[in-house]
């Protein structure tokens, strides 16, 4: 049970940390998606396969298997 509620805040955190200093000139978070297309500047994309170019970070179910 632990397990999971481990899981749940660091896919909490992952959604809500914020960059407070600009990486780049053109990408304010440093996740390589310009903030002229980036729908949420200052949060990192997670790089997941899911949505990898809104610039939104994000989390995805996954099934288990590998």
């Amino acid at each position: 049970m632990r397990a999971a509620y481990a899981s749940e805040d660091q896919q909490s955190e992952l959604l809500t940390q914020t960059v407070t200093t600009r990486q780049a000139p053109t990408d304010y978070d440093g996740d390589t998606v310009t903030d002229s297309t980036d729908k949420c500047p200052t949060r990192p994309e997670a790089e997941n396969g899911f949505q990898d170019t809104d610039g939104c970070p994000d989390v995805v179910a996954t099934t288990g298997a590998s």
